[in-house]
């Protein structure tokens, strides 16, 4: 059983499918892809978490076929002098592409027919004869191996009721891979506002933005131009609580010095919190755990965290990893 249908969840799921092993995902979301996100407003796609695919693992890049029209190679214009949340990311050797329909067709191919259970939160986990036990509200399901994908601080929370020396060394593995907000808006405007010359802007100032994406070059011609920002990690940790109006009024005005759209009223816009946007100065850990517990069965940790790429690329081959472990093994998941 896997817990959280992000990319590594999915990476390890399709893993042990195709080595013939049964899975079934659970996730709270509504959809599977956890932070590899896009949404549809007025019509037009816009990405809200990572603003494009990239990588230059021969596996990942053969996975990232057949997601429909792409743009390889987007962004082509990049302006500013910040740092790239991946600073590997803008590099030559690094494949980079923008699917018209956003980000998360990556993650709906790779979830194309998996066992899945969508709007499931995982409150607490048990131990019970040789087994590991899920609960989620009045639902709960048993398996002897049990995979947890969710970042570090939702993991920690649903290891705390188990016992013995294992979950305590997972614990501790665990914090040493600290996670840092994002606050982040999209702003629809019409197809014929101003191009600003760029596609992404990584501000030379980030003491309140990370990033601006201009998102027009992405889809196809007559969608209305969407514009993302995304707040530094320290601004996000100081504005995270505030109500929604007060921090995406703030942003707006931030960037408007940067983009000459954000002058006009947007058509509509859409604001997200992400609480936990990635791991903080980098991966923590080389490699997915797989750790067995007193009564026998297997804990297994995968995500981000566990790989030295880091972000999407390091989620996908930290699933893929922990998924040929087990099944080079005797144990899969159920």
């Amino acid at each position: 059983m896997i817990l959280g249908a992000g990319i590594a969840g999915l990476s390890l799921a399709r893993t042990l499918v195709s080595g013939g092993r049964p899975v079934r995902l659970l996730d709270k979301g509504k959809k599977p892809g956890g932070r590899c996100a896009s949404r549809r407003l007025q019509d037009t796609v816009f990405d809200y978490g990572p603003m494009f695919l990239h990588g230059s693992d021969p596996e990942l890049l053969k996975s990232l076929h057949g997601l429909g029209p792409t743009h390889l190679g987007w962004p082509a214009r990049v302006a500013g002098q910040g740092a790239p949340c991946q600073p590997g990311s803008l590099e030559r050797g690094e494949t980079r592409l923008a699917p018209e329909g956003g980000v998360n067709v990556w993650a709906q191919h790779l979830a194309d027919g998996l066992p899945m259970s969508l709007g499931t939160e995982v409150t607490h986990l048990g131990l019970e004869d040789d087994r590991i036990t899920v609960f989620a509200g009045k639902e709960q399901w048993s398996a002897r191996t049990v995979v947890v994908t969710a970042p570090a601080p939702q993991t920690r929370r649903l290891l705390g009721g188990l016992p013995g020396r294992a979950i305590a060394a997972a614990d501790y593995l665990l914090g040493l891979a600290p996670l840092v907000p994002c606050l982040s808006v999209a702003l629809l405007y019409p197809a014929e506002a101003p191009d600003p010359g760029w596609d992404l802007h990584y501000p030379n100032d980030t003491s309140v933005l990370t990033l601006l994406a201009d998102e027009r070059s992405k889809r196809p011609s007559g969608r209305a131009r969407a514009i993302v920002l995304q707040a530094s990690p320290r601004w996000s940790m100081a504005h995270l609580d505030e109500p929604v109006e007060v921090w995406t009024a703030a942003l707006h005005e931030a960037a408007r010095p940067l983009h000459p759209a954000l002058t006009l009223v947007p058509l509509a816009q859409h604001a997200h919190r992400w609480r936990y946007a990635r791991v903080h100065g980098g991966p923590g850990l080389n490699a997915p755990i797989l750790q067995p517990l007193p009564n026998g069965a297997l804990l297994g940790l995968a995500g981000e965290a566990f790989d030295p790429k880091g972000g999407l690329e390091g989620a996908y081959r930290s699933g893929l990893k922990l998924g040929r472990r087990l099944l080079a093994g005797p144990e899969g998941t159920s």
